[in-house]
């Protein structure tokens, strides 16, 4: 959709890059997705030519946060124990004891046997600390 440029007197496309839309037809301004959203955009396809006939605006998913004037959701990264188990997250969660699952969006506890073994490698770690 577009939005009234007065300066050019004429009417300009929000820019869905840096997260704008407007569901408003001839509105003054375009609005920008808020921290934990990402743009929905719909597209309609004419021969080799796709438009965009709708953007709004949608919570990030599980396993995902925004900071906000963004097109896109970022994902959790698993390998830095990152996770996030809610919609709408503006950040990542870590994981500090357990396994964080493929999606990234679980914190998974340790089982007897590992935390058995965690407490036993920080024990020795922390009797070699001078």
């Amino acid at each position: 959709k577009q939005w009234y440029n007065a300066e050019y007197g004429e009417c300009t496309p929000c820019d869905p890059q840096i997260g704008a839309y407007q569901e408003e037809p001839g509105s003054s301004f375009c609005k920008v997705t808020y921290p934990g959203e990402r743009l929905d955009v719909a597209e309609e396809k004419d021969g080799s030519t796709r438009y965009v006939v709708d953007q709004l605006p949608i919570k990030c998913t599980p396993g995902t946060f925004s900071n906000g004037r963004s097109p896109n959701c970022l994902p959790c990264l698993k390998e830095k124990r990152e996770y996030q188990n809610d919609h709408g997250a503006t950040f990542c969660k870590i994981c500090a004891r357990g396994k964080v699952n493929d999606d990234a969006t679980e914190c998974e506890g340790l089982s007897c046997e590992e935390e058995t073994m965690t407490k036993k490698l920080e024990d020795t770690l922390i009797d070699y600390v001078f």
